[in-house]
């Protein structure tokens, strides 16, 4: 293991207004889920940092505006040829960081390569048009524009391109982002993005990446008067929070909210069983069942319920777990203690009300054993 002198830049400061800068705010400790094992530790972000990154990108927003579409494509274009030229980086940082598995860590970093690809295209696809006109002699026309600074929140789960999906095309279009990680995925979530538009020589100013709390640091960017949206993506309860705070900034902002969900899969009686056996298996164990689309519900028609279940277990009980460095691991740790108390309390409330525990229940650390109700 790496010593904290030997790690990365962007594991030993924040990232505020295009300058890598030390933190005052409390101090996160960024733990590895596979064994507890402290990665870094790093003073967070203050609401002075807030203030000085939306100011800053203010001003840099501005100039970027007016880059012409040809030039903006242009930088996307390095910045996406700088990302996939450190997937691995970004792969190994997911697999320490939150958990990933090998498959899910080099997933995830394909994605998130592809979304700053895809993203190369957008400034050229900003386009106006003359609408009908009620006036003689007069025209009208609707002009597409940024809308300025983008406040975004990102969650733990996918971090990485949950991150991008925002900040490639805000970026494309001309706008300037203020990015909160999670606590948990400092690296993944937000610090390597600043490493990679550094790399790509970015103006400065147009990304800050200030790790914090979220009653903290989060409530200061959706509260602030210079973000014109905020995108937030994490749990029910937070993403309301998080409206609420928008809603009642002094101006009332754009919000892009993506919640939790509740995803049943529905097994009919003439489904190929075996083909749904492994898309349950996937959809559900993928990433430790820790992704909003996941598969919360699995539905099965009586006639074939007998056959999908004993499937089911068998394939569940192939799925290899706790080792981190194995290629054929699937199924990781729950990300934190927090977490692991919550799925922990939910198996036990299931088992008090009467339902029938299929496979599993026990745990190793932080490792979940495969489990079934």
């Amino acid at each position: 293991m790496k010593t904290q002198e030997e790690l990365p830049n962007y594991t030993k400061k924040i990232f505020v207004g295009g300058e890598w800068k030390d933190g005052k705010g409390p101090v996160i400790k960024d733990i590895n889920p596979w064994n507890q094992e402290e990665l870094f530790s790093l003073s967070s972000a203050t609401e002075d940092d807030v203030n000085e990154a939306f100011e800053t990108a203010a001003i840099a927003q501005k100039k970027w505006a007016a880059v012409l579409p040809p030039e903006k494509s242009r930088m996307m274009q390095k910045l996406a040829t700088v990302v996939r030229n450190r997937k691995q980086e970004f792969a190994e940082w997911a697999r320490k960081e939150v958990g990933a598995t090998l498959a899910k860590g080099y997933f995830e970093a394909e994605l998130v390569a592809s979304v700053f690809e895809s993203a190369v295209h957008l400034p050229l696809l900003v386009e106006g048009k003359i609408l009908p006109r009620d006036i003689e002699g007069k025209e009208s026309i609707a002009v597409r524009k940024p809308l300025g600074v983008i406040g975004l929140i990102s969650p733990w789960n996918f971090p990485g391109q949950l991150t991008a999906r925002t900040l490639g095309p805000a970026l494309a279009v001309g706008n300037a982002v203020v990015l909160k990680p999670a606590s948990t995925s400092i690296v993944t979530g937000g610090l390597i993005f600043a490493s990679f538009l550094e790399e790509a020589g970015f103006p400065k100013g147009l990304l800050s990446v200030l790790p914090g709390g979220g009653s903290t640091i989060g409530t200061a960017i959706t509260k602030h008067p210079i973000s014109k949206l905020i995108s937030f993506t994490g749990s029910t309860p937070v993403g309301r929070q998080v409206g609420q705070n928008a809603l009642s900034a002094d101006i009332i902002k754009n919000i892009e909210l993506e919640l939790g969900g509740n995803s049943p899969f529905v097994v009919l009686e003439d489904a190929d069983i075996d083909q749904a056996v492994e898309a349950a298996a996937w959809g559900k164990f993928m990433n430790q069942g820790q992704i909003c689309m996941a598969i919360n519900r699995i539905i099965v028609e009586d006639k074939v319920y007998d056959e999908f279940t004993e499937k089911f277990i068998a394939k569940v009980k192939t799925l290899k777990r706790l080792d981190m460095n194995d290629p054929d691991t699937f199924v990781g740790p729950i990300i934190d203690q927090a977490q692991f108390d919550t799925v922990k309390n939910l198996i036990d409330e299931a088992k008090a009300q009467g339902y029938k525990m299929a496979l599993g229940g026990e745990a190793d650390g932080l490792h979940m054993h495969r489990t079934f109700l």
